[in-house]
């Protein structure tokens, strides 16, 4: 993988200060409710910039009401600072026109611009040239998340994904499942052949086929009866069901590609969120983000996957932060052999 975070720095984000995570092809962050697991795939989160739709930049991704809020505990004297060795980004405030600059770069570049801050247009000339992951761009936005003088790439390979039942699907564009609902989850399932493979057998042992209808991008349910079909809307179809379709979509139209999922569980029968756990497993030319509350989930992929592709971060809050302490594989095969549920020993691991 070419777009492979190793180590992620993250500083004044929310209601984290100060991280630095040595990173793996699949990164677990267990602990318990608000503690800030989430702000970690929010920090990443800012990097799915070229996907925003909203006239509030990236609320869709990211939650906050004046964007302030993103700072730790709203101090802006200091900036906001994501780097990776794949790219980063800063974020600067002005205290007379309350608004924020953003700058996206490589990892040398946002190192800089920390350094010895330069404006907007200054930075994009003097690192126009910079071909890296993570591409050159700038912008400019006002408290209330209102964006201007945009100078963003329109891609990144950071994805941020999260299920909506009420979204609408009617995005034709084919390519990769678009983050951060999925608005083109029918033509994504019309071109890709793995989907075209493994979504009907959600189904089979109901008795009943999956139809794609290319001309009004749709999904049916089809039961026949007599040589007579009868069809079921898409949007009848058990919310379980849909959330897993979603997620494999997620994962089987993406290559190449980091991808933040924030409890992919919820809502879901065990058995098909082991069976999700596996697919992330199987998706060896992606990496993964992923907050998770769930034993079935954590345990599939902590048995089967190979110790140095996996990270595991117990996340905690302490002296007022966010903080994070990864496992050793002693730690987690200790946690394994003695059928340790991580979750209720979250304090051990952490003070252990």
């Amino acid at each position: 993988m070419e777009n492979f975070i190793k180590n992620l720095k993250i500083s004044n984000f929310k209601s984290i200060r100060e991280a630095e995570l040595e990173c793996g092809r699949t990164n677990l962050f267990v602990g318990k409710p608000n503690v800030g697991k989430s702000n970690v795939l929010e920090a990443l989160s800012l990097f799915c910039c070229p996907f925003n739709k909203s006239k509030k930049f990236l609320s869709d991704f990211i939650r906050y009401e004046r964007f302030k809020n993103l700072y730790y505990f709203q101090n802006t004297e200091k900036p906001i600072v994501v780097n990776s060795n794949i790219g980063g980004y800063l974020i600067n405030h002005h205290y007379q026109t309350e608004t924020y600059d953003l700058f996206l770069g490589t990892e040398i570049a946002i190192e800089n611009q920390k350094k010895e801050p330069i404006d907007r247009s200054g930075f994009r000339n003097k690192y126009s040239t910079s071909k890296e992951v993570i591409e050159i761009g700038t912008a400019l936005i006002q408290d209330d998340g209102q964006c201007s003088d945009n100078h963003i790439n329109n891609y990144s390979p950071i994805k941020k994904y999260s299920f909506d039942p009420n979204q609408r699907i009617d995005v034709r564009e084919k390519t990769f499942l678009l983050p951060p609902y999925g608005t083109n989850l029918f033509a994504v399932m019309g071109t890709n052949q793995k989907l075209k493979e493994i979504i009907p057998e959600l189904f089979e042992e109901y008795g009943f086929e999956f139809l794609i209808d290319s001309e009004k991008s749709t999904f049916y349910l089809l039961r026949r009866e007599n040589r007579i079909g009868y069809t079921i809307p898409y949007s009848l179809i058990a919310d379980t069901l849909q959330r897993i379709i979603f997620h494999y979509a997620a994962i089987f139209s993406n290559k190449d590609s980091v991808i933040l999922f924030e409890e992919p569980e919820s809502h879901s029968f065990p058995p098909y969120v082991r069976e999700l756990a596996f697919k992330i497993i199987e998706s060896t030319d992606n990496q993964f983000f992923i907050t998770t509350h769930s034993p079935y989930l954590f345990d599939t992929i902590v048995e089967n996957t190979p110790p140095e592709e996996l990270a595991v971060f117990v996340t905690y809050f302490e002296e007022y932060e966010t903080k994070f302490k990864k496992l050793s594989n002693d730690e987690i095969s200790e946690a394994m052999d003695y059928s340790l549920d991580i979750f209720a020993s979250i304090n051990n691991f952490v003070h252990g």
